[in-house]
């Protein structure tokens, strides 16, 4: 929906920058559910501590 989207946009925002805007909508049209939206927004994060704390933010987020 357009709400999990706007969430997933701000949230990727803080390790990113604006480029989250367009990372989410292209995971957005390959991703299979919220889950599997935020694995894929994970994997854009270059910095592996940035990406834990990402992960670790969108963990109770991610329903299948």
């Amino acid at each position: 929906t357009g709400e999990v989207l706007a969430e997933a946009t701000e949230r990727l925002a803080v390790y990113i920058g604006p480029m989250a805007r367009v990372l989410v909508k292209r995971a957005a049209e390959q991703a299979t559910g919220t889950r599997d939206l935020y694995e894929r927004l994970a994997r854009q994060i270059d910095d592996p501590a940035g990406r834990r704390r990402f992960e670790a933010a969108t963990e109770e987020l991610s329903e299948p």
